[in-house]
C-alpha cells in the first residue's frame, strides 16, 4: 500500500504540474516526470511479476508485495492505465521555451551581449546590460533613467525594472539629510555612496570591475 500510495501521489503531482500554464514551472517537472513514469512502469512491469511468481513465498508476498493488485487483477490493471495516462498528458503539455537569442549564431553582437551577461549575472531575467567607463560616473545612471521611464509608460501594467539608482537615491538623502536630494552629481560622492552597500548587493547589478551595470527587466 504505501508503494501504490507514493506512486499514485507522486504521478498525479507531476502530471498537474505539466498542465500548469507557466513554462517555468513545467520545465522544473520534467525529470520529476520521467522519474515517476519509469519507476511505475518498472514495479509494474518488474517487481510485481517476478514476485507474483513466487508467491508461494508466504514471507515475501505478505510484507514486500500489496496484496489486493495481485488479487484484483482489474483494480491493478485499472490503477496502472490511470498512472499511465496521467503521466502521459501532464509530459504532452510540458514545454521548454527557448530564448530567440538562442538561435543568433555566436558571432552576432547582440548574442554576444546576452552571452555575457548570463556570464556575470545569470539568464533568470531579461537583462539590460550597459558596458561603461567607470560606473561610478553619475552621467551614466542619469542617461539610463529616462530610458526606464520610457519603457514604464510603454509598459504600463505589470512592467517592473529592478536597478540600483534608487537605493543610491535613498541613501543619498538619507546621507545628506535632505529629503528632496536626487541622484548624485559628482564621482566622489558615488563612490562614497558605494562603500556604504554591501559588496554581494553590489554583484547583483554591477561587476568587480565597475565597467558594467545591469538593469533586469521584467515585463508582462
Amino acid at each position: 500500500m504505501p508503494c501504490i500510495f507514493a506512486g499514485l501521489t507522486t504521478a498525479v503531482g507531476f502530471a498537474c504540474t505539466g498542465m500548469t500554464p507557466a513554462p517555468d514551472v513545467q520545465a522544473l517537472a520534467i525529470m520529476g516526470v520521467v522519474g515517476i513514469c519509469a519507476a511505475t512502469v518498472g514495479v509494474f512491469l518488474f517487481a510485481f511479476p517476478v514476485l507474483y511468481g513466487a508467491k508461494n513465498l508466504r514471507f515475501t508476498v505478505q510484507f514486500t508485495v500489496p496484496r489486493w493488485p495481485l488479487i484484483h487483477s482489474a483494480a491493478g490493471i485499472g490503477l496502472l492505465i490511470f498512472f499511465v495516462l496521467g503521466i502521459v498528458y501532464g509530459r504532452s503539455r510540458l514545454k521548454v521555451d527557448y530564448s530567440p537569442t538562442d538561435y543568433l549564431p555566436m558571432s552576432n553582437s547582440y548574442r554576444a551581449d546576452y552571452e555575457t551577461a548570463g556570464q556575470w549575472f545569470s539568464r533568470m531575467n531579461l537583462p539590460l546590460m550597459v558596458e561603461v567607463e567607470s560606473a561610478e560616473d553619475p552621467e551614466t545612471w542619469i542617461k539610463l533613467k529616462p530610458l526606464i521611464d520610457t519603457m514604464y509608460e510603454k509598459y504600463p501594467s505589470g512592467f517592473q525594472a529592478v536597478w540600483f539608482y534608487d537605493q543610491i537615491v535613498q541613501l543619498n538623502r538619507a546621507v545628506s539629510g535632505n529629503p528632496e536630494a536626487g541622484f548624485p552629481e559628482d564621482e566622489e560622492t558615488l563612490a562614497q555612496l558605494f562603500i556604504w552597500f554591501d559588496p554581494e548587493d553590489l554583484e547583483l547589478y554591477m561587476d568587480e570591475d565597475r565597467s558594467r551595470i545591469l538593469v533586469n527587466f521584467q515585463i508582462p
